[in-house]
């Protein structure tokens, strides 16, 4: 199957952008991996791998955390803009590697696998193939999406949305998603909030699907434009045994200005740019008054033990 163009290939100035406009994930969402990982697994924090990490955006805050951090990314880019930002930490080994290879890794050398809204890039089962592989028994594979915020204010939210809609009507278009059935998976994982993604119970157990504050933050496929909503792929692959939960975390709640919106979708490696939807733009700002708009990042989280 044709791999999905990668979209975060990119120079330093779009990885900025990337830190200034995406949720700064706060701690408690990795205490929340840690915690798991102390109950359930080994409890044991020797290795860490981050795969799909990009310009380690979150990678020196793993650093602490582990006695080793092997930070991977599939872009020749990504990965010197890595070895660049984590050269002061001793610790550390930057790789260039996609997550479905596991040829650099011997077999069960690593304690926990985190994957930060990345593994929807990569052939999902070919992925959780090679992280049972590189796992210890009792070690912990934490996988998180995080997607764009929801606005509380209702009007704010609509015009949002419409934003979305009309960016990836053209995006569809232009990668044409529903005839490539690699760009479909991509989306589908996307749009599911990662329930498409299969765990075998067979390898992992302990599985646990997270969601912050409901259904109603983080229904991903309220996204898609509404005249391609029919066309895609409803795939769940929740195991019967798997627990599902809401979870409720403030630090996930924030205040955002027009600016922080804008800056949001600068963030995202294709439309909705600023420049392109300044009717949609203007509206939002009325609607918002000029002021601040509260909002909920929209966050999903698997955990499992390796068995």
């Amino acid at each position: 199957m044709e791999e999905p163009i990668n979209e975060y290939d990119r120079q330093e100035d779009f990885w900025d952008l990337y830190r200034k406009g995406r949720c700064p994930i706060p701690d408690s969402i990795f205490q929340r991996f840690y915690d798991y990982h102390s109950t359930y697994g080994t409890g044991k924090f020797d290795v860490l791998h981050e795969p799909g990490a990009g310009a380690a955006v979150h990678s020196a805050r793993f650093a602490k955390k582990f006695d080793k951090l092997i930070v991977t990314d599939p872009s020749e880019q990504n990965v010197e803009q890595a070895k660049q930002r984590l050269e002061h930490l001793n610790n550390v080994e930057v790789r260039l590697a996609k997550i479905e290879d596991d040829s650099s890794f011997a077999e069960q050398s690593v304690d926990m696998v985190i994957a930060l809204t990345c593994i929807h890039w990569a052939d999902t089962v070919r992925a959780v193939e090679a992280v049972q592989r590189q796992l210890r028994s009792g070690g912990t594979f934490a996988i998180c999406f995080v997607g764009v915020p929801f606005l509380l204010n209702k009007r704010a939210q609509e015009i949002w949305l419409e934003l979305h809609w009309q960016a990836f009507t053209e995006f569809f278009e232009l990668r044409n998603v529903l005839g490539n059935p690699a760009e479909a998976a991509l989306w589908t994982a996307i749009i599911s909030g990662y329930d498409s993604i299969a765990i075998p119970a067979s390898e992992f157990d302990n599985v646990f699907r997270l969601k912050n504050y409901g259904p109603e933050y983080t229904e991903y496929e309220r996204l898609i434009p509404p005249q391609h909503r029919s066309s895609m792929p409803n795939v769940s692959n929740v195991g019967a045994h798997e627990h599902i939960e809401t979870f409720v975390d403030g630090d996930l709640k924030a205040s955002l200005s027009i600016q922080d919106l804008k800056d949001t979708a600068s963030s995202i490696p294709f439309p909705p740019v600023p420049d392109n939807y300044e009717p949609l733009w203007h509206q939002l700002e009325e609607a918002i008054g000029g002021e601040k708009v509260d909002a909920i990042w929209a966050l999903s989280i698997i955990l499992a033990r390796k068995k």
